[in-house]
C-alpha cells in the first residue's frame, strides 16, 4: 500500500506540473456563462442535461458562496486527483504481467498518456473538469470490476458506470478499450476458451453500458417533466441515417478536432510505430488469432465508442467536441499497452526502444498540455484587456453624458478573427468577442452591471450607418458609437 501511495503522489505531481497554468484564476468562455447564470441556474442547466454530479457541485458552491475565481483551482486539483487514480488502477492491474522493470516503466508511461493526451486539454479548462475526471475514474473502475467477474462485481460495475454517465456522458467511451487491456493481461492459454471469455465480458460490458445510458435518459425525462422542458424521442430517430452521419461526418470531423492540437503527421507516426511493433509481436507469437482479435478490438473500440450515444440522437442534434471523443486520441497508448502485456515482443533491444518511444510520446503530450494551458491564460489576459478598455470607454461616456448604457448592439468588422494569433486554432484560444453569448456574459460579469446585450448582430442599416467597410486589428475608440442609452459596438 505504501508503494501505491508514493506512486500516486509521483503521478499527481507530474500531472500538476504539466497542468500548472490551469491553477491560476482565469475564466474560459463557458466559465463566463456560468458566472452570468449563477451557481443555482447553472446547476439546473446541468440537471436538464443529465449531468447530476456537475449540478450537485454547483449547488454546493451556491450553498458555501464559493468565490468564482476559486472554481478553476478546485477543478484543476480535482481532475488531477481523479486521473492520477485512474492511471494507478490501470498500472496496478497490468504491471503484474511482467517482471521486467523497463516494461513496467513503459506500462506506467503509456497508462499516463491514456489520459494526459492532447484532447484532455479541453476537459481541464472547464469549471466542472473534476466531475469529468470522476466520470473517467468510474469508467476505469467499471472496466476493472467487469474484468474481475462475479455477480456482485458486475453490480458494482453497473453503479460505477451510472455514476460515470451521470458525470459526463462522453467519459463512457473509455470502458471497452480499457476492459480489453485488462482482459488481455489475464490471458494464459490463448485458446478458444479465452476468446469466449472475452466475448462474454464484452457482452456484459455493453449491457452495463446500456443500463447506464438508459438510467441517465430516464433521469433526463424526469427532470424535463419537472421543469416542463421537451426532450427528443428515441423512437423518432432514423438509425440508418444516423449511422451514415457518424461515419461520413462525425468521425472525420472529430479527427480534425484532434489535429487542432497536434500535427496529423506526428499522430499518425506514433500510431504507425506502435502498430508496427504490435504486428511484429503478433508474427513472433504463436497465438496469432486471439492477438489479432485484440488488436482489432482496441482499434475499433477506441475509435467508435465515442459515437455510440450518437446513434440514438437525431443527426441534426449530434454534437462533437474534443471532450466527447477522448478515446479517439489514445491509439498510440492503447496499442503500446496491448503489445507490452500480451504480444511479448522480444527481438533485440525492443524493450528499450519501446520504453524510449513511450517516453517521447509522454513528453510531447505533456508539452502540448502545458503550452495550451499557457495559451488559455494568455487568451484570458487579452480578453480582460479588451473588456477593461470597453468598460473604461463606457464609464467615461456615462459620466460625461449622465446616462446609463442599457443596450449594446454588436457586429464584426470585415476581417474579425475567431482565435487570437498567440496559439493554435482550438478551444484554448477562442476570443471572448467571437461568441455573442460569451461576450454578453463577460461584459456583465466584468462591469458588474445588468446590460441587455442583444445576441443577434446589429441591423444591417445600423452597421452600414456606423461601420460599413471598417476594419481594425487592435482596439480603437472608433469601434464604439454611443447613442443615448445604446452602444453600437464593432468587434475587430
Amino acid at each position: 500500500m505504501k508503494k501505491k501511495i508514493i506512486l500516486f503522489f509521483i503521478i499527481f505531481c507530474v500531472a500538476t506540473i504539466i497542468t500548472s497554468p490551469n491553477f491560476v484564476p482565469s475564466h474560459g468562455l463557458d466559465s463566463y456563462y456560468n458566472i452570468f447564470l449563477g451557481y443555482e441556474d447553472t446547476a439546473v442547466w446541468f440537471l436538464q442535461k443529465g449531468r447530476l454530479f456537475s449540478a450537485l457541485m454547483f449547488w454546493i458552491y451556491s450553498l458555501v458562496n464559493l468565490p468564482f475565481d476559486s472554481m478553476g483551482f478546485l477543478s484543476a486539483f480535482g481532475v488531477n486527483i481523479c486521473l492520477s487514480a485512474s492511471i494507478l488502477i490501470i498500472y496496478d492491474f497490468l504491471e503484474k504481467k511482467t517482471e521486467n522493470n523497463f516494461v513496467k516503466l513503459s506500462i506506467l508511461i503509456l497508462s499516463f498518456t491514456l489520459f494526459y493526451m492532447p484532447l484532455m486539454i479541453e476537459v481541464i479548462m472547464f469549471d466542472e473538469a473534476m466531475i469529468m475526471g470522476l466520470g473517467i475514474l468510474m469508467a476505469v473502475l467499471a472496466a476493472k470490476y467487469i474484468s474481475l467477474g462475479e455477480l456482485k462485481r458486475y453490480l458494482l460495475a453497473s453503479l460505477f458506470m451510472i455514476i460515470s454517465v451521470a458525470s459526463y456522458q462522453g467519459m463512457a467511451c473509455f470502458l471497452i478499450p480499457i476492459l480489453l487491456l485488462f482482459e488481455a493481461s489475464k490471458i494464459e492459454n490463448n485458446d478458444k476458451s479465452d476468446i469466449l471469455n472475452i466475448l462474454k465480458k464484452l457482452f456484459i460490458a455493453f449491457v452495463i453500458y446500456g443500463i447506464a445510458f438508459v438510467t441517465d435518459l430516464v433521469f433526463i425525462k424526469i427532470v424535463a417533466g419537472i421543469f416542463g422542458e421537451a426532450t427528443s424521442s428515441v423512437g423518432n430517430v432514423n438509425l440508418i441515417k444516423n449511422v451514415y452521419y457518424i461515419f461520413t461526418y462525425l468521425i472525420p470531423t472529430s479527427l480534425k478536432q484532434f489535429f487542432g492540437y497536434i500535427s496529423p503527421k506526428i499522430y499518425y507516426l506514433f500510431v504507425m510505430i506502435m502498430f508496427i511493433f504490435g504486428v511484429i509481436g503478433i508474427i513472433q507469437n504463436k497465438s496469432k488469432t486471439i492477438n489479432i482479435l485484440l488488436l482489432i478490438g482496441v482499434l475499433l473500440s477506441s475509435i467508435l465508442m465515442p459515437f455510440v450515444p450518437n446513434i440514438v440522437m437525431n443527426s441534426d442534434e449530434n454534437y462533437i467536441a474534443a471532450r466527447t471523443i477522448l478515446s479517439v486520441a489514445i491509439l498510440p497508448s492503447v496499442i503500446g499497452l496491448l503489445m507490452l502485456i500480451k504480444f511479448n515482443v522480444n527481438f533485440k533491444f525492443s524493450i528499450y526502444i519501446i520504453c524510449t518511444i513511450s517516453l517521447i510520446i509522454m513528453l510531447f503530450y505533456s508539452y502540448l498540455i502545458y503550452k495550451n494551458t499557457r495559451i488559455d491564460l494568455e487568451r484570458y489576459r487579452q480578453d480582460t484587456v479588451y473588456l477593461s478598455q470597453l468598460q473604461s470607454e463606457i464609464s467615461i461616456y456615462e459620466q460625461k453624458e449622465k446616462v446609463k448604457i442599457k443596450y449594446i448592439y454588436y457586429a464584426y468588422d470585415t476581417d474579425s478573427a475567431y482565435h487570437y494569433d498567440t496559439g493554435y486554432e482550438n478551444g484554448a484560444n477562442i476570443r471572448v468577442m467571437a461568441e455573442g453569448w460569451a461576450l454578453k456574459a463577460a461584459v456583465n460579469d466584468y462591469a458588474k452591471k445588468d446590460y441587455d446585450i442583444v445576441l443577434e448582430q446589429m441591423s444591417e442599416d445600423d452597421y452600414n450607418k456606423y461601420f460599413k467597410n471598417k476594419n481594425y486589428d487592435v482596439f480603437d475608440k472608433k469601434q464604439l458609437h454611443f447613442d443615448g442609452n445604446k452602444l453600437y459596438l464593432l468587434i475587430y
